[in-house]
């Protein structure tokens, strides 16, 4: 179908301010055009409230190139009757096929399927009254516990396991508890992360190290993207994150204790919570032989302990004098 370019609008639940599109993608499709020519691409649905207008389910990028060819027609363009949940997994698809799971994907893709979810469920009080009013999205619950947990009303916000479910299992639920972590984040005025850093990083393992590394270095957001984008300009792995993160902090770095020094600490401290077991359970064995009337105990199994307890106490007196 010929649609007028000035008639298109995006898929409504594309955020293209927050996650805007690729300018070198653009750039490549105009040449792509100019060489070869403009060959449809685009899929669309009859805009619910505006007469003569569409929206697409993808090919936003094609588009913009359009748009800035100053190309009039969008010919070959599919149009199909599209409900609300198949422009977001055309979407889901789309950005996938683009990006794979590059953090800008994820985080776009989680968002809108979070959004598109909390909006849905607060609709509906049980999973029987969404079913009656045909809702595609009541077939990820299988039964009425199931939709309640969704809803988590106590946090107001549905939870992983669904969101995957939605996405159609493109992303594992610790990738979407991180994106909706970096959300969360991101999202207050007085958050600690840049989005727009994030975007830049090439996984979400390196995203989850530089969120750890930015808020243990007091990195200010403004030098947030540049950091990012030295990391990706060195092709560092995620465990090389931290330390040049590191390299923009203007707080005093304290050394990190050794590995043997840890060991010493974390024994010492298995050996004052045993202490503590042993001090209650003599207590409670004094008590017992008071309230039997026993005075002192007598036999081999005591001796042994008595022996136990006093090899301890010399080798004690030996590490502190040592």
């Amino acid at each position: 179908m010929k649609i007028a370019v000035k008639d298109i609008e995006p898929n409504p639940y594309r955020n293209l301010k927050k996650y805007p599109l690729s300018r070198s993608k653009i750039e490549g499709l105009m040449v792509s055009f100019k060489e070869a020519g403009y060959h449809g691409g685009l899929l669309a649905r009859k805009h619910p409230t505006k007469s003569g207008k569409y929206q697409i389910a993808f090919g936003h990028h094609r588009l913009q190139a359009l748009k800035d060819m100053k190309i009039e027609y969008a010919s070959d363009t599919a149009v199909h009757e599209l409900s609300d949940d198949m422009m977001h997994k055309k979407m889901f698809v789309e950005n996938h096929e683009t990006w794979g799971a590059r953090p800008c994907c994820v985080l776009e893709n989680v968002e809108a399927a979070r959004n598109r979810l909390n909006s849905v469920l607060a609709k509906y009080d049980t999973l029987e009254e969404m079913k009656l009013a045909r809702e595609s999205t009541s077939q990820l619950f299988s039964n009425q516990q199931g939709f309640a947990n969704a809803k988590r009303k106590d946090q107001g916000l549905v939870g992983e396991p669904t969101i995957s479910k939605y996405l159609c299992n493109m992303y594992s639920e610790n990738e979407i508890r991180t994106a909706i972590e970096v959300l969360k984040e991101t999202d207050k005025p007085d958050g600690d992360i840049d989005i727009n850093a994030v975007k830049v990083l090439p996984k979400l393992s390196h995203v989850r190290h530089f969120r750890s590394a930015v808020k243990k270095y007091d990195i200010p957001k403004k030098k947030q993207v540049e950091i990012a984008k030295q990391i990706v300009e060195e092709g560092v792995g995620r465990r090389g994150v931290a330390p040049i993160v590191a390299k923009h902090s203007t707080k005093p770095i304290v050394p990190e204790p050794d590995k043997p020094v840890l060991e010493i600490k974390r024994l010492l401290e298995n050996i004052d919570s045993q202490a503590c077991t042993l001090h209650n359970n003599i207590m409670s064995l004094r008590k017992k032989m008071k309230q039997m009337g026993i005075e002192e105990l007598k036999g081999a199994k005591v001796w042994l302990a008595g022996s136990a307890l006093k090899r301890l106490f010399n080798e004690m007196k030996r590490l502190i004098k040592e």
